[in-house]
């Protein structure tokens, strides 16, 4: 039997402030913001990961909301308003993810529940201590802070916190070109042009992100086994705990580049606007135009 209710509490706060630069127009428009949030929640074990009894109401931060973002938006206007650029960016600090086990280990009934941070060098399975400590050696950094400060205790909910990540997008358009009287419009788009030059400076196979958000791999361990003779789980230890290499993963932003041609049919602008003009309005029937 499962019974879902809402007895639980959460809290936000967040602050933002605005930079407009005070510069000339011909320089272009720049807008700078900046977000500091601050996010928890409460969770029992059976709506998240699990560290003892999963019936326990605790107090975690949550897991997608960044403590930090900086947004910048900027437009030029080149050659009298004939060519338009325009760029948008977005810095976040990293978000924040639980280790956990795959699978059941306190069984009740739901998988993914935290685990335990041996400390390498007490610790009796030597596949573990070597897995641990080549982690806490050679991990990610992110990797490597979280199990550091949490050795011989249960890992926190959403204790780790991944790295920084960036995105952008940006365009030209151009509103009349020239010769056509304002009927064709061109407007190109550049969508994450930081994963282009990702894959242009570092190559495929090589990527380091850039222009997607950082996605980790939360589980540190996989269950080996169970030992009935001390009642406990064997462990292998994932050696891409916290690992955010996009080579890792399927889930990627990829350099797309779009161009949109819009032409209008039928009489210009220029012509509409007489014909307009010149037409009797209803209240002005029977009198004469000025």
């Amino acid at each position: 039997v499962m019974d879902r209710v809402s007895d639980l509490r959460s809290d936000a706060r967040q602050i933002t402030v605005y930079a407009i630069p005070n510069i000339p127009i011909r320089a272009g428009i720049f807008t700078l913001g900046y977000t500091y949030a601050q996010a928890r929640a409460q969770q029992r074990g059976f709506d998240g990961s699990a560290g003892t009894d999963p019936r326990a109401v605790e107090w975690a931060p949550l897991a997608f909301m960044p403590l930090h973002q900086f947004v910048l938006q900027a437009e030029e206007v080149l050659f009298g308003g004939k060519v338009v650029l325009t760029a948008s960016g977005r810095a976040i600090s990293g978000l924040r993810y639980t280790p956990t086990v795959a699978g059941d280990v306190n069984g009740d009934g739901v998988s993914g529940d935290r685990a335990f941070i041996f400390d390498p060098a007490r610790t009796t399975d030597p596949a573990v201590a070597q897995g641990l400590q080549n982690l806490m050696s050679h991990g990610s950094g992110s990797a490597r802070a979280c199990l550091k400060s949490q050795v011989n205790r249960i890992a926190g909910r959403n204790s780790c916190v991944g790295p920084w990540s960036a995105t952008m997008n940006a365009s030209i358009f151009m509103p009349s070109v020239p010769g056509t009287s304002y009927r064709v419009q061109i407007l190109l788009k550049f969508a994450n042009p930081l994963g282009g030059l990702d894959q242009l400076l570092h190559g495929s196979n090589n990527l380091h992100g850039w222009g997607s958000a950082q996605i980790l791999d939360g589980t540190l361990y996989q269950v080996r086994a169970f030992d009935p003779t001390v009642q406990r789980f064997m462990y292998e230890v994932n050696p891409r705990f916290g690992n955010s290499n996009p080579a890792f993963n399927t889930l990627r932003a990829p350099f797309r580049v779009t161009l949109d041609v819009r032409i209008d049919y039928g009489h210009s602008p220029v012509e509409q606007a007489v014909e307009l003009n010149l037409r009797i309005k209803p209240p002005l029937v029977g009198t004469q135009a000025t």
